[in-house]
């Protein structure tokens, strides 16, 4: 079963925000003043965030429980009908392409494609930066030299 990535996404978005509210409205209501208390709600509810796509490819689906086909056909042929019925008009035949004219084609690529295209360009690049920075900091780290006076784990960089 193939995986659609915008709707996964879309989805994993709601919930983030769904798991915001949530967390603002229990800081509100609860009226946390303390800054550690309120650095550890959100320090929670970005690994929910951040946890989202990941756990939803891993955790069972809901399953929903919804009539079969045959139930829902018996209902709609039930129900009556206040609206007169309009004839469905035929679909136009395609034409064939006059001889040195090229056909016009639809394209592959639709609107949930370009998205995904965009979204896992934008992550690629947030991704590149990410390890670039871990990058900088080991080698500030690796050149750095303690400064006693200052106390133990103290150290300075150029």
């Amino acid at each position: 079963m193939p995986i659609d990535l915008v709707t996964q996404l879309a989805g994993a978005a709601i919930r983030a925000c769904g798991l915001c509210l949530i967390a603002f409205v229990g800081l509100f209501l609860f009226r946390v003043r303390s800054s550690a208390a309120r650095h550890a709600i959100w320090t929670v509810a970005l690994a929910g965030m951040l946890l989202q796509i990941p756990l939803g490819m891993v955790a069972p689906a809901v399953q929903w429980k919804v009539l079969p086909a045959s139930i829902q056909q018996q209902i709609v042929e039930r129900a009556p009908l206040s609206i007169p019925a309009v004839p469905t008009p035929r679909p136009a035949r395609p034409t064939a392409a006059a001889p040195g004219r090229r056909s016009v084609r639809s394209s592959a690529v639709t609107l949930s494609g370009i998205f995904t295209g965009i979204y896992l360009a934008i992550s690629m690049l947030l991704f590149v930066r990410m390890a670039l920075g871990s990058w900088g900091l080991r080698r500030i780290l690796r050149d750095s030299k303690p400064v006693p006076t200052l106390g133990p784990g103290i150290f300075e960089s150029a």
